[in-house]
């Protein structure tokens, strides 16, 4: 029931990113209240809510990063790092530090021509 609940979540956040910033907002914040508010009855207020928030997110997470890295995902059949496959921050890192043109040369070489990095390929 609660994975259903995030891959619900992650399917209209991936639909509707980056507009309908209020639906975003609803979307991460009402379902964990709601939880937190169930758990109260059983747990201190803080602990609810700190209980309730973590779950929340750690299975949204989850749920990201296991679609990004499964056959359903639309560039799986692109290959590359599977740690790249996850999440963005790796491209970041390497923009960041002024080396990302030589890292992308070296996937390539690694690769082939189409090396997937994150949500998008090169």
């Amino acid at each position: 029931h609660h994975l259903l609940q995030h891959q619900v979540i992650h399917v209209v956040f991936k639909h509707f990113e980056p507009s309908l910033v209020l639906l975003q907002l609803a979307l991460l914040y009402v379902p964990p209240v709601f939880a937190a508010v169930l758990m109260a009855q059983h747990l201190t207020v803080l602990s609810a809510i700190l209980a309730a928030f973590t779950l929340f997110y750690t299975a949204l997470l989850s749920s990201i990063v296991l679609y990004r890295v499964s056959p359903m995902h639309p560039l799986s059949r692109y290959p590359g790092p599977l740690y790249m496959r996850t999440s963005q921050l790796w491209l970041a890192w390497y923009t960041a530090t002024g080396k990302l043109h030589a890292y992308i040369s070296e996937l390539h070489r690694k690769y082939g021509n189409a090396v997937r990095v994150g949500e998008c390929w090169f």
